[in-house]
């Protein structure tokens, strides 16, 4: 029912109010409000830039493994057009140098060194820590860990072996700390910690930790 209210005029004017009429909406309407309701995502993990990737923790695992797999050959199991097996192989020509059939890639340029692990945002994220503690300022994303300085094969074993990356853990900043649900019913150790083990994979950083490296010194 939908009232009338007089304006100061005298003009009839209609209310937008509508008087409730006590049914239970129907199963049409209530589809209809619900398509009007929009999923809000979860606010991504920040840690410090040392070891933050551009999209909170990136790729999985089994996502960067596959892209390795095809650039180094293996089919991507979908139909390609021209235009997109050109550019396939162009990626391929491209990225030669940091994939290796038998282990990662350790590539020195300069004052810049790369380790390509293709290993995922979260296992990189925890050899990136463990580099850190070693006193190399290292950035993870998710598909290696670049380093400021040159850093050779066997520092990058000394930082990340017998146990050292799974152990590893990132700073956590007070802003990553505000997106963490209940962060305000924990001491603030114990929730830096929590959301720390969130953003990291220990077991994939301990194998890629003791995968063979391949040196490719760039100048």
């Amino acid at each position: 029912m939908v009232g009338r209210i007089r304006s100061p005029s005298g003009t009839g004017v209609r209310s937008t109010r509508t008087v409730p009429t006590g049914k239970e909406p129907s199963a049409k309407e209530a589809a209809c409000r619900a398509n009007r309701v929009l999923p809000v995502p979860p606010a991504p993990a920040t840690v410090t830039s040392r070891s933050r990737d551009s999209s909170g923790v990136g790729l999985g695992r089994e996502l960067a493994q596959s892209i390795r797999a095809v650039l180094l050959g293996e089919d991507p199991g979908v139909p390609l057009s021209r235009r997109g097996a050109a550019a396939l192989e162009r990626l391929r020509a491209e990225r030669a140098g940091t994939v290796h059939p038998e282990g990662t890639v350790l590539a020195v340029d300069g004052d810049i060194s790369r380790w390509s692990t293709y290993a995922g945002g979260a296992a990189n994220t925890s050899l990136a820590a463990a580099l850190d503690l070693r006193g190399f300022e290292a950035t993870a994303d998710s598909l290696g860990i670049s380093v400021a300085g040159r850093i050779d094969a066997e520092q990058v074993r000394d930082a990340t072996a017998a146990g050292r990356a799974e152990a590893a853990l990132p700073a956590i900043t007070d802003e990553a700390l505000e997106g963490l649900k209940f962060s305000a019913a924990l001491p603030r150790e114990m929730a830096a910690e929590v959301l720390a083990e969130r953003i990291t994979d220990a077991p994939t950083a301990a194998t890629v930790a003791g995968s063979p490296i391949r040196v490719v010194l760039q100048q």
